[in-house]
């Protein structure tokens, strides 16, 4: 019922609104800072956490409604020799794929000035052949690091065993993680998709 609530109701930016937090990894109340539309936010900041990011729906709240005059891609299904032949890289990358058909997941969009783009490893020894990796699956493993980290996030902050400041001293050392990526993030097309290490205080 809450969720049809929300849909129907105008709304306007400042407003509340329940919404997926990208970051926290669950749905909390985020306060509306753009609207696509007369009842659609198009950008949200968590009251939890301060991060903003791109409107997604609760996830309590059920599917997302089909818009109208929108046809959807078929997904093909995988059938059981292909899926046994894959790795964990190739599995994880399918599922994803097939979760953010769904609407489970957010897309995740490279850069478009990378695409079609090469990766060139040129030893420092002359002599020594280069090596080259298409960009794109390149990114693709940025992201799977990316998505485990978060993972490895969430089963932290929901764990019972540890202690609170267990907690705090595993965060800190996955905030550094995502630090070190910080260089990476040029490769993604939205700023909400950034790798976001530890901000530093003046």
């Amino acid at each position: 019922m809450r969720g049809a609530m929300s849909i129907n109701r105008r709304r306007r930016p400042g407003d509340d609104i329940g919404a997926y937090c990208t970051r926290c990894k669950m749905d909390l109340t985020h306060t509306i800072l753009l609207m696509a539309d007369e009842v659609t936010p198009e950008r949200v900041r968590c009251n939890t956490c301060a991060s903003e990011h791109r409107f997604i729906r609760e996830r309590s709240a059920g599917p997302a409604p089909r818009p109208a005059r929108t046809e959807q891609p078929v997904r093909p299904v995988f059938a059981r020799e292909e899926v046994e032949t894959m790795d964990s890289d190739q599995l994880v990358g399918a599922l994803r794929e097939l979760l953010q058909s769904a609407g489970a997941l957010p897309p995740i969009e490279m850069g478009t000035r990378w695409e079609g783009g090469t990766l060139v490893l040129r030893p420092g020894k002359p002599g020594l052949q280069e090596k080259e990796v298409p960009i794109e699956a390149f990114f693709r493993k940025i992201v799977m690091v990316r998505d485990r980290l978060r993972v490895l996030e969430q089963q932290i902050n929901a764990s019972g065993s540890l202690s609170d400041a267990e907690k705090i001293a595993f965060q800190q050392y996955i905030t550094r993680c995502y630090g070190s990526l910080t260089t990476f993030n040029m490769l993604f097309e939205s700023r909400d998709d950034w790798f976001v290490g530890e901000k530093k205080s003046e």
